[in-house]
């Protein structure tokens, strides 16, 4: 399924691409993350799903604003409410709407015209605010492939 959003429309968009892209935008809305359960839960009675472990190198975006893909950088052992990205303030401050407990991600913004990670500020999210968008390094689904 193509998702057309807004943005993806030309500078003079018609009322039907416009009426389009917001039915389509909406329908998106509708599947929603509870933080308790960190599963992923549409609110119109359909299937939730449990977020998949993360690794170094994947692409994720943020829930709740998904216009830039972010780049797994690290993966802390600290909960978020053990993590302190600055002086005082943990994760878990910083995103109440999410559990204590969650596990930490570090993420960076990076630009076509990067020529390196380090540089790049790194950020801290709570791991069931994040949806993996391209997994990097092959999983082990047990279907075999491999040993």
């Amino acid at each position: 399924m193509t998702v057309i959003t807004a943005s993806d429309l030309a500078d003079d968009p018609s009322e039907e691409d416009h009426i389009q892209a917001d039915a389509l935008e909406q329908e998106r809305a509708k599947a929603t993350v509870d933080p308790r359960s960190r599963s992923v839960v549409a609110t119109d009675g359909g299937q939730e799903y449990e977020f998949p472990q993360l690794h170094i190198g994947d692409h994720v975006t943020d829930l709740e604003d998904s216009d830039a893909t972010m780049l797994v950088v690290g993966l802390p052992s600290e909960t978020a409410g053990e993590y302190e990205f600055r002086e005082g303030t943990t994760v878990a401050d910083a995103n109440p709407d999410y559990p204590v407990d969650d596990d930490v991600v570090l993420v960076v913004f990076p630009q076509r015209t990067d020529v390196a990670i380090d540089p790049l500020t790194k950020y801290s999210y709570p791991r069931s605010r994040l949806k993996l968008e391209t997994e990097i390094h092959d999983r082990d689904d047990g279907e075999g492939g491999e040993a």
